[in-house]
Parts: C-alpha cells; sequence; structure tokens
C-alpha cells in the first residue's frame, strides 16, 4: 500500500516550480554570481591597459564582499519583515545599472572598487539570502534537494560565464563583458515577477510569520560560532582558488581561452555537486558530506602541486565541488538547527561572516603571486584550511528534532 506521507511529498518539486526557476535563474544572475565568476577573465586585461597588480585588481572583491557582509545582517531583517519578491524586484534593475557604470570604469582605481561595491549595495536583494528565504518556506520535505537546485543556478553560471566573458573580451573588449553581464542581470526580472507569488499569503514571498520582536539569543550558541567558523575557513580557501585559476593557468602557458575552457569544468563541478549535495542533504547527516567534499578539494590543491599542469582538470573539478558549498550548506543547516521565524537575520549575519573571509581570499592569493610570482603558497594555504574546516564541521552536534514545515 502508498504511503499517503509518502504520496503528499511526491509532488513537492512540481507544485512549485515556479518559485524553484525563479530562485534558480537569481542565483545564477545575483550579483555575487556575475562578478564572481567571471572575475578572473578581467583580471589580466585590465592590468594590461591601466598597469594595475593583480593583488590591486583582487582588492575590489575583497571590498564587494567586505561591504556585502555589513549589509547582510539588515538585508536579512528586511526580507524577514516584507518578504523575498519585494526586495528582489527592486534590486535586479540597480544591480544592472551597477554592471553599466562598471563598463565604463576610467584608470581610476577607486572607481572600479566603488562599482563592485554599489552592485552589492543597490543589488543586495539578489543575495543568495533572498533566495533561500524562498527555498525554505516553500519545501519542508525535499528542502535540500530544492536547495541543490537552487544552488546548481549559480554553479551553471561558473561554467558559462567564463567562456562567455573571455568570447566577448577577445572579440570587443572588456567593456563590452560588462555590459553583457548587466543584460544577463535584467533578464532574472521577468522571470521573477512571474515565480514569485504576488499575493501576501504567497509562501516563498510573505513576511515572516511568528512572534514579533527581535531575538538575539542565537549569538550565544555555540552551534552557531562552529557554522560560522568552517564556513569562513572553507570559503576563503575555495574563492581565493577560483579567481586564481584562470591567470594560474595562463602562467602556465595556457591561452586565455583554453584556461576558460578549465574554469568552465570549475562551474560544470559545481553544478553537479550542488545537486548531489542537496539530494544528500535529505538523506545524510550534513557535516559528513562537508568533510567528504572538502577533503576531496584540498587533494586537489595537493595533485597540481605534486603534478602541475596535466593536473589542472582534476584541479578545476575538485576546487568546484567546494566553490559555494558553505552558501547552500548554511542556507540549509541555519533551517535545521534555529528554524525559520529569524531565517533571515541569523542567515545574514552567518552570511555576513564567510563573505567577508571569502572578500580576503582573491585578494591574499594575489598579493601572495605580486610577491612570489607564484601561487604556490596559496595551494598550499588552501588546502591547509579546507582540511581545518573539516574538523570543525565535524564538531557540530546532532540536528535539533523541530517541525520541519514551512514557518
Amino acid at each position: 500500500m502508498t504511503d499517503p506521507a509518502s504520496d503528499r511529498h511526491a509532488p513537492e518539486i512540481r507544485r512549485n516550480w515556479r518559485i524553484l526557476s525563479a530562485v534558480t535563474i537569481g542565483s545564477a544572475f545575483s550579483a555575487v554570481s556575475l562578478l564572481t565568476a567571471s572575475f578572473g577573465t578581467f583580471i589580466i586585461p585590465l592590468s594590461r591597459e591601466f598597469g594595475w597588480t593583480r593583488g590591486e585588481i583582487g582588492l575590489a572583491l575583497l571590498f564587494m564582499t567586505g561591504v556585502q557582509a555589513l549589509v547582510s545582517p539588515p538585508l536579512g531583517t528586511l526580507l524577514d519583515r516584507y518578504g523575498t519578491r519585494r526586495l528582489v524586484l527592486l534590486s535586479i534593475p540597480f544591480l544592472a545599472c551597477a554592471l553599466i557604470a562598471l563598463s565604463l570604469t576610467p584608470g581610476s582605481p577607486a572607481y572600479f572598487y566603488s562599482c563592485f561595491v554599489l552592485a552589492v549595495v543597490v543589488g543586495g536583494g539578489t543575495a543568495p539570502v533572498s533566495y533561500s528565504r524562498a527555498v525554505n518556506q516553500t519545501f519542508s520535505a525535499r528542502r535540500g534537494m530544492a536547495l541543490g537546485i537552487m544552488f546548481s543556478g549559480m554553479g551553471f553560471a561558473a561554467a558559462l560565464l567564463p567562456i562567455l566573458s573571455t568570447a566577448v573580451i577577445q572579440g570587443v573588449g572588456w567593456r563590452w563583458s560588462y555590459a553583457m553581464l548587466a543584460l544577463l542581470a535584467l533578464a532574472a526580472f521577468p522571470i521573477a515577477w512571474l515565480g514569485f507569488p504576488r499575493t501576501p499569503g504567497g509562501t516563498a514571498s510573505a513576511p515572516a510569520q511568528g512572534r514579533s520582536g527581535t531575538s538575539y539569543a542565537f549569538l550565544r550558541s555555540p552551534t552557531f560560532w562552529t557554522i560560522a567558523l568552517a564556513c569562513s575557513l572553507a570559503s576563503f580557501a575555495s574563492y581565493g582558488l577560483l579567481v586564481s585559476l584562470i591567470p594560474m593557468l595562463i602562467d602556465t602557458g595556457l591561452t586565455a581561452a583554453d584556461a576558460a575552457g578549465y574554469a568552465a569544468l570549475v562551474g560544470m563541478s559545481s553544478a553537479g555537486a550542488r545537486l548531489l549535495v542537496g539530494f544528500l542533504l535529505d538523506r545524510l547527516y550534513a557535516p559528513y558530506i562537508a568533510a567528504t567534499i572538502l577533503l576531496c578539494s584540498a587533494a586537489g590543491c595537493v595533485l597540481f602541486l605534486s603534478l602541475g599542469l596535466p593536473a589542472a582538470p582534476v584541479l578545476a573539478v575538485l576546487i568546484g565541488l567546494s566553490f559555494g558549498m558553505e552558501v547552500d550548506l548554511v542556507s540549509f543547516l541555519v533551517a535545521r538547527y534555529f528554524g525559520l521565524r529569524q531565517y533571515g537575520l541569523i542567515y545574514g549575519i552567518m552570511y555576513s561572516g564567510f563573505s567577508a573571509s571569502a572578500a580576503f581570499g582573491p585578494a591574499v592569493a594575489g598579493f601572495i603571486f605580486d610577491a612570489t610570482r607564484s601561487y604556490d603558497i596559496a595551494l598550499v594555504g588552501g588546502a591547509v584550511l579546507m582540511v581545518l574546516a573539516t574538523f570543525v564541521f565535524l564538531c557540530l552536534p546532532q540536528y535539533p528534532v523541530r517541525d520541519q514545515a514551512p514557518a
């Protein structure tokens, strides 16, 4: 006999396909995804045109994610108060304007940095906290799978954007490549308009329900700080390696197009990993999943150091496993450990922490290259940090028993 509960849960993904489409495409064309996934393709063209060092160019991501760390907690509070739909639809056009401003960059690093900061401030509603909040409120039985599908959008963007951006740069220049990113950002607007419920009662776009007032009691929880530390270590390593991959491979003798092809492997691996992780999160203990992925990525760094260019495909695939992992894990773990009533605020504070950490990864890797003319130390450091993050994840307690229905 068929289990009635199973029948009730089986169509959850199909029943909410519009919301799932909106969050998947929205996360793919968010400020973080567009600027981070394509960043490596701009490093050498900007250096050649303006004479900036790779460390100086990497500071753009440092400032961007540093400011994002500051705006994430208030953004989470706004999401809890006003819902996802309003903030997403308001942010997308402003994000496109910021990307157009990047295409007009003069020879001023300050202008370049300001545009990156502007993108995450005015485009803040496109941050992962917005889309993951919609998923966590909509899905319960297949929450992990839904998050995996959503974050696979960022993986596919990481696969396609280096190739598209490199082609545009080689064809008409880097300025037109930033203009292309602006068009991609705008492409998410009609899908979000149609995908998110318009009525206040629509789960994915509705404000949070429950007791009024804001409580910061979660800050006294060791679990909160354990998740934050583990994700910060992982993001520092994975973002530093991702952004450095294209210039690292070009330095070994590859053309820009070939290096972009390897970067596409990162994105495809990330997309596949997000789907697999989402499937496993509904069935296995999340820290075990995180530990396996991080140890594989650390092994990729060691192989590349040992074998060089022949190991580049392996490095790309294994970096892809860990790229963005902390974002979907935090989305799932916050809901499991802390519930949904203050999801936006808790996720926002935690996201600010590992965003700040991710900000330093590319800049530190760039300055290491400037000082040593090699990325070897960055690879060693990335492997060590991933191993440390593994042990921290394994310190998490078992999930608390709570009602998993959407709030």
